[in-house]
């Protein structure tokens, strides 16, 4: 594991697909990371903003007070990188998979966890969500956020 708090420059993994070396570059704290095989310039880049708890309304939960709900920037998080893992199996294909995650409130007393799945897809399958199933192809990325 590593603590990107703690790194001082962006992490980078490559995970391997047998047609073209793609790698994943997890921009620190930023909440951003960016999948290429050439250069982060020409590959695609996910950005997540900020993060907040909705009642039934719409209206946001745990804003004020000593414990947050909520935070505005990805910055302020402390994010922990897993190892990556090869031939994991995703619906009937498989892929390397990367996982971060960080608390969500404090460090010491969160109220919930926040966790990005990133896949990048080796082997040829299906994969989906719930009622709904899609084909992928070696070197596509699939990415979950779970809570």
């Amino acid at each position: 594991m590593v603590r990107v708090a703690e790194t001082a420059a962006a992490m980078l993994l490559v995970l391997g697909a047998a047609r073209a070396e793609k790698q994943l570059k997890i921009m620190g704290q930023s909440g951003k990371f960016t999948l290429y095989e050439a250069t982060p310039d020409d590959g695609i880049t996910v950005t997540m903003d900020a993060l907040s708890e909705l009642d039934a309304e719409g209206n946001e939960v745990g804003s004020g007070g000593a414990v947050k709900h909520s935070f505005n920037s990805f910055a302020t998080q402390s994010f922990t990188i897993a190892e990556k893992e090869s031939g994991v199996a995703i619906g009937t294909a498989t892929a390397d998979r990367v996982n971060f995650t960080a608390n969500i409130g404090s460090e010491t007393d969160p109220v919930g966890k926040l966790k990005v799945e990133t896949y990048l897809i080796t082997g040829n399958g299906t994969v989906g969500n719930g009622d709904e199933s899609w084909e992928v192809v070696e070197g596509d990325l699939k990415w979950n956020i779970v809570f």
